[in-house]
């Protein structure tokens, strides 16, 4: 890997991590298996078969998260590609001097953790107000140089079409895996409802 290559994979890293890809994953997956449970009597049907709800959705989302693992690759090579055709070297290299400092790295964490919501728009908009809210008056000096580089306002640009591209990969590769996912979750079903049956 030649040195410039190298500077675009870390910033993959900060900014489309794995297990940032699979924490949203999961939170995307609890936020749909919940409200489908709301739409489709789910409480109901938790009173017929105890603790069906739990297994399902464990099973579903470790699921989830085992399909997203093993796809992850690809999209980090998507998210490399369009870095590399957006930034010069050297604003990869600025961007990854903020996020890889205490200021940046507080931001990324703060944006993934309060990355919730029904839609793109609204975890976008709730993971943005998230980071800004984890910002004190310790980081506003690295905020001020990073907002100077022409690599933020690169960034700032390039941010929402990534997501998109992010989000469309992770539907498009659950729906490809929708056999298997059925599968697993069926079986963690049949194996539920047979121990409740053994209690009998």
């Amino acid at each position: 890997m030649s040195e410039d290559q190298a500077v675009y994979s870390e910033l993959v890293g900060y900014i489309a991590a794995e297990a940032d890809i699979l924490s949203s994953g999961a939170a995307n997956f609890e936020a749909s298996f919940n409200k489908g449970l709301a739409a489709n009597g789910g409480e109901a049907l938790e009173a017929r078969f105890p603790g069906i709800t739990k297994v399902v959705g464990t099973a579903g989302k470790n699921e989830t998260l085992a399909i997203l693992r093993e796809g992850y690759p690809e999209i980090r090579g998507i998210i490399l590609a369009e870095l590399r055709k957006n930034l010069t070297p050297q604003e990869a290299r600025d961007a990854n001097r903020f996020y890889g400092s205490p200021t940046g790295q507080k931001l990324i964490r703060a944006g993934v953790a309060g990355a919730r919501g029904s839609s793109l728009d609204a975890i976008s908009t709730s993971g943005q107000q998230s980071a800004v809210a984890a910002m004190g008056p310790e980081d506003q000096p690295a905020l001020l140089q990073f907002a100077g580089t022409s690599a933020f306002k690169k960034i700032a640009v390039l941010g929402p079409p990534l997501q998109r591209m992010s989000a469309d990969w992770a539907t498009a590769l659950i729906a490809k895996s929708d056999a298997r996912l059925k599968a697993v979750v069926q079986a963690a079903m049949n194996a539920h409802l047979s121990k409740l049956r053994s209690k009998k």
